[in-house]
């Protein structure tokens, strides 16, 4: 009984900090959406990822921000829909594309997507050939990686490669099947043979090969 109740104590307070912690984070989002042009990794991204997560699990999120943030992911990625469509039919303006030659599109792209996904978003056109332009930065040995390091976010391949996975099995286009069936598996092989260093890289190994 005893057990039972501190166990009861740990639940209560717990129910009563996240949805102060969902404030706090949710607050923060609006906060940078009114202040910068950016869409981050770490709002527009992993705040995302966690604000989605909460909504699956029946907590409540502000529908403003939620909203203003679809909002503009969706217009960012409809206005660089040309270049993304150019980029996949001609490999030498795929140097065209925003953030590709310092290497980061996949921690912007992956994390953005991930976001996308935890919100359930649907895959539109604008949608997929970000996902197309995200699968053609693998490494022949199958794993994506980061150009600028930025600890924790950009710190693991394991975490770039898990991120990737997830976004072409959820948004990848039904045509190029063949292409992203081989691209999982290579990323499979990487994930199973690539020995891991932290705690990231044994997570994203996991979330990567689920």
């Amino acid at each position: 009984r005893v057990r039972s109740s501190a166990a009861s104590d740990v639940y209560k307070r717990q129910a009563q900090a996240i949805p102060v912690s969902l404030g706090a984070l949710q607050r923060s989002m609006g906060a940078f959406n009114k202040m910068t042009g950016c869409i981050s990794c770490h709002q527009d991204g992993l705040g995302r990822m966690v604000t989605g997560a909460a909504r699956q699990h029946g907590l409540t999120t502000d529908p403003a921000v939620d909203r203003a943030q679809a909002e503009r992911i969706n217009g960012a990625l409809a206005e660089l829909r040309p270049l993304h469509v150019k980029a996949l039919h001609d490999p030498s303006a795929m140097k065209q594309v925003p953030l590709i030659e310092i290497g980061d599109v996949p921690p912007a792209y992956g994390f953005m997507l991930a976001g996308m996904a935890a919100h359930r978003q649907p895959a539109t056109p604008a949608v997929a050939a970000a996902a197309m332009v995200l699968a053609r930065q693998q490494f022949p040995d199958g794993h994506w990686q980061f150009g600028i390091h930025r600890v924790p976010m950009q710190s693991s391949w394991f975490t770039m490669t898990g991120l990737a996975i997830q976004a072409l099995q959820t948004y990848a286009p039904k045509e190029r099947a063949a292409e992203v069936a081989d691209r999982l598996r290579r990323a499979r092989a990487w994930l199973q043979a690539t020995p891991t260093a932290t705690i990231d890289d044994l997570a994203f190994r996991l979330l990567g090969l689920k």
